[in-house]
């Protein structure tokens, strides 16, 4: 982390990363200034004068009622930034072990530095009855709607999530003027006048996992009116199945299209989690749908969106777990400390423990490099001034900062 105090240098890592300042208030982007749309020309015109045809009234911009402003999209998600709580708590230790005081600017720094130290929590814009976030347990993929996440799984999981058993064989026809090929599989299948055949579909896009829809793939179907190869594939019997969903096989559907309803409409707890909002750790954003994670981009670019309340949740943790905060630096800045800073006047210290406060209250702010190897403590072993020195800043007597800054409470 690095100081936030003048004369920063490079800052060591809480046994995270590398980390670079970071100024918490945010630069907000000056607006520019709206465009000028005033009409080129006179503006004295003779009174009583008949306006032509083509020609503009005075304010009026050519075309303006034809093309109105177009509205600008609104967000149907909201998004925020909190700090996992494993990292929070690795850097909580790493603050006991040491007994330096960190900015909180420093420890927001540490957690979006890395995608895999925060989770995102996307929420939608405004409550509806009936809006859930669902992630499929088979792929962990966040969708905006149940629906959305069914149309996944068929598509693309039907052979894990979906089980099938023959429910009947029907004899075919050998003498049907024509049958479709599945443009996908080569397979074919029965004609429109065949009373299967929406069923024989609909199956075979579950079967396969074809992602297109019914009435799409239907129209793309390719007419066969060979007669020996609609005969040769008459000969064996037309297989119809029921499904059930794999971990639930107590309940079987007699349709492809009856199992698709039942999972959009009560999805069994073994296909997906349903949530008001959806959690996901920010290394795993391109697990969420595309609609989402569009919005995402824009929202994580402007810094303004998202790190006052990364701050905040930080600083409510650290609170929560005893840290003192305080304000440091020309800037006022916040920092945040294991231990309680109190003043070193009245309490018996030892010889060296006096010498080091005596030296820290001559110099002010200055390097722990500076301090021990200034002359009044020349006479001191350099190992017992760092073990009366990390006893003073446990004891809440004198302030570290992760640049090697040091300063008397």
């Amino acid at each position: 982390m690095g100081a936030e105090g003048k004369d920063s240098g490079q800052f060591e890592p809480i046994d995270l990363s590398s980390l670079e300042s970071l100024d918490i208030e945010p630069a907000w982007a000056k607006k520019s200034s709206p465009p000028n749309y005033e009409q080129k020309g006179s503006s004295h015109r003779r009174e009583g004068r008949k306006i032509g045809r083509n020609e503009k009234k005075p304010g009026q911009r050519k075309g303006g009622s034809r093309y109105p402003p177009r509205q600008k999209a609104e967000n149907q998600f909201t998004f925020s930034i909190q700090p996992k709580g494993e990292v929070l708590q690795k850097i909580k230790e790493e603050m006991r072990r040491t007994g330096v005081s960190f900015g909180l600017s420093e420890i927001c720094a540490t957690i979006f530095g890395s995608p895999q130290r925060y989770n995102v929590i996307i929420r939608f814009s405004e409550e509806r009855d009936g809006q859930h976030f669902a992630t499929t347990k088979v792929d962990e993929k966040v969708f905006s709607s149940k629906e959305k996440a069914i149309e996944h799984l068929f598509a693309n999981h039907s052979a894990k999530v979906f089980t099938s058993e023959v429910e009947l064989e029907a004899n075919l026809n050998s003498t049907f003027p024509y049958v479709y090929e599945c443009p996908h599989t080569q397979t074919l299948l029965p004609p429109n006048s065949y009373h299967y055949h929406e069923e024989a579909v609909r199956q075979h896009l579950l079967l396969n996992g074809i992602s297109t829809h019914y009435k799409s793939y239907s129209a793309k179907l390719i007419k066969i009116e060979d007669a020996e190869r609609i005969a040769e594939w008459a000969k064996k019997p037309l297989q119809i199945f029921r499904f059930a969903v794999v971990g639930n096989e107590s309940v079987w559907y007699k349709s492809a299209e009856l199992l698709r309803q039942a999972c959009t409409h009560e999805p069994p707890a073994v296909l997906l989690e349903v949530k008001d909002h959806a959690k996901i750790s920010g290394d795993r954003l391109s697990s969420v749908a595309p609609g989402i994670a569009d919005q995402f981009k824009v929202f994580f670019r402007q810094k303004s969106n998202w790190l006052n309340a990364l701050f905040s949740s930080c600083l409510i943790n650290l609170k929560k777990s005893n840290f003192t905060i305080f304000k440091y630096s020309d800037k006022k800045r916040t920092f945040a400390s294991a231990y309680k800073r109190c003043r070193a006047g009245g309490t018996p210290l030892s010889e060296t423990s006096e010498k080091l406060v005596t030296v820290l209250a001559k110099l002010g702010e200055t390097k722990k490099v500076a301090l021990l190897n200034h002359e009044d403590l020349g006479e001191i072993d350099k190992k017992s001034l760092l073990i009366e020195l990390k006893w003073l800043t446990k004891e809440g007597f004198v302030s570290e900062f992760s640049n090697g800054g040091l300063i008397l409470n």
